[in-house]
C-alpha cells in the first residue's frame, strides 16, 4: 500500500504539501519510503537547490520542518523524514540540465570528453535517459545535430521535430537548460572563441559545478570558463555565488579576497542573503546596515518581524543603497576574476538556433570600472516573491 504525507508529516495532507512545494517551483514529489521524499524541481546550481529546501523548511516550521545543511544542496528534516531535491522528471516542467541525461555509464556531468567525442558522449546520454519519449529523444538529437552542423535541412527537421513535440517538451526547457549541453558543441564548431578543437576538452558542471560557470573546455593552450544565457534575458548573479567564489579557496587570511573583503559592508550585506531565506535575508540585511551606519536609509524600519510589504521595502531600499551608498562593483569584480565567457542562445518555434558571445566578464568589469556601477536588482513585488535579491548583468 502506498505511503501517504500524512503518515508521515502529521495534519498535514497531500493536497497542504503539493500546495507548498507548488509555491516555491517544485513540481512533483515521490514518496520514496518511510524516511525518504523527493521532490523535483527545475534547478541551476547548487545554491539554487539549497535555496528552495531553505524556503521549504520555513514553510513548513509550524510542522516541525528544519533545513540541514551538507557537503551538497542539504535536506529539509521533518520528524524521521529526510525530504531532497533532484531535478524535474519529464513533463510538462521538466528540466533539460546537462545532470538529467544519461545512466551512470553515460553521464556527461563532471568528467573530462575529448571534444572529438562530446558528440557522440551527448548522442549517448539522451539515447540511454530513460525519463524521455522516443519524440523527445529525437528533437534533442535533432538540436544537437544542428549544433554540430548547421545547415538548412537540420534546421527544417528541427522545425518539423518540435511541432510534433508541443508542450511534453516545452521550448523554455530548451532554451534555458539544454543549452548547458549544446554549448560547448556549438561554441567550438561555431568558432565563438579561438578554442583549438583538436586538443580541447570538455567538462560540464554538475554536482560540483563552479559559481557563474556552466562548462569548460580547455585546449593546448588556455582554459575557457562559460555561463549560459536564454534569449534577451540577463543573468541575475545571486549573492550566494558570490560569496561561494569571495570564500573558495578558504575563509582565512590566506585567501586573499576573503581577507580584502570580510570585514567589510559589502560582503557582510551578501553574506546575510546567502545565509537566509528569500523572505528574510532582505530583512535581516536592512537591519545589519540599520544597527552599521546606514539608518538614515532605514529609519521606518522597527523590527526583523517578516511580512510581504516589509521584505519588499527592504528589497528596494538595499536596491538603492547600492545605486548611492554602498558600491558592490568591486567585490563583484574580485568575485569574478577568473574571467567567464557568457554565451547566449534562443531556439524560435521557426526552428532558428541562435548563438552569440556576450562580453566576457573582464570586458563587463573594466567597463563598469569607467561607466557605471553594479547595482543590486530585483524583480519581485508584494506576494510575488520568487527570487532572491542579485546583480542583474
Amino acid at each position: 500500500m502506498a505511503l501517504s504525507i500524512n503518515q508521515l508529516i502529521p495534519k498535514m495532507t497531500d493536497q497542504k504539501f503539493r500546495a507548498n512545494i507548488k509555491a516555491i517551483g517544485v513540481v512533483g514529489y515521490d514518496i520514496v519510503s518511510s524516511s525518504s521524499i523527493i521532490l523535483y524541481g527545475s534547478t541551476k546550481s547548487r545554491s539554487d537547490k539549497r535555496q528552495i529546501l531553505i524556503e521549504l523548511a520555513e514553510n513548513l516550521k509550524s510542522y516541525g520542518a528544519q533545513y540541514v545543511s551538507d557537503k551538497a544542496t542539504g535536506y529539509v528534516a521533518i520528524g524521521g523524514t529526510k525530504v531532497m531535491l533532484k531535478p524535474d522528471r519529464a513533463g510538462g516542467g521538466m528540466s533539460l540540465k546537462s545532470n538529467f541525461f544519461g545512466s551512470n555509464i553515460t553521464k556527461i556531468v563532471d568528467k573530462s570528453i575529448p571534444f572529438g567525442s562530446y558528440y557522440n558522449s551527448v548522442v549517448a546520454a539522451i539515447n540511454t535517459t530513460n525519463k524521455l519519449s522516443d519524440m523527445q529523444k529525437e528533437v534533442l538529437l535533432v538540436l544537437t545535430e544542428e549544433a554540430v552542423n548547421p545547415s538548412q535541412e537540420t534546421k527544417a527537421k528541427v522545425k518539423n521535430t518540435l511541432k510534433y513535440v508541443g508542450q511534453t517538451l516545452p521550448i523554455s526547457s530548451i532554451n534555458n537548460d539544454f543549452s548547458e549541453v549544446l554549448g560547448p558543441l556549438a561554441v567550438v564548431n561555431r568558432g565563438l572563441l579561438p578554442i583549438d578543437a583538436g586538443s580541447a576538452t570538455v567538462r560540464v558542471a554538475g554536482t560540483s559545478d563552479e559559481a557563474l560557470v556552466d562548462y569548460k573546455i580547455t585546449d593546448a593552450s588556455s582554459e575557457y570558463k562559460i555561463s549560459t544565457q536564454s534569449g534577451t534575458i540577463t543573468n541575475i548573479e545571486k549573492p550566494d555565488d558570490l560569496v561561494d567564489a569571495i570564500e573558495k579557496n578558504g575563509m582565512t587570511d590566506q585567501n586573499f579576497y576573503f581577507r580584502k573583503w570580510n570585514r567589510t559592508p559589502q560582503y557582510k550585506v551578501l553574506k546575510i542573503i546567502q545565509r537566509a531565506s528569500m523572505n528574510q535575508g532582505p530583512i535581516e540585511a536592512a537591519m545589519w546596515l540599520r544597527d552599521n551606519g546606514y539608518d538614515s536609509y532605514f529609519s521606518w524600519l522597527r523590527n526583523a518581524e517578516y511580512s510581504e510589504e516589509v521584505r519588499q521595502r527592504c528589497e528596494e531600499t538595499l536596491v538603492r543603497i547600492s545605486a548611492e551608498a554602498l558600491n558592490f562593483t568591486d567585490i563583484f569584480a574580485d568575485a569574478i576574476k577568473t574571467k567567464v565567457y557568457y554565451v547566449r542562445f534562443r531556439l524560435s518555434l521557426t526552428g532558428d538556433m541562435e548563438w552569440k558571445l556576450v562580453e566576457n566578464a573582464e570586458d563587463r568589469r573594466e567597463k563598469r570600472k569607467v561607466l557605471s556601477r553594479v547595482v543590486l536588482s530585483t524583480s519581485n513585488s508584494v506576494k510575488r516573491a520568487r527570487q532572491k535579491i542579485g546583480f542583474r548583468v
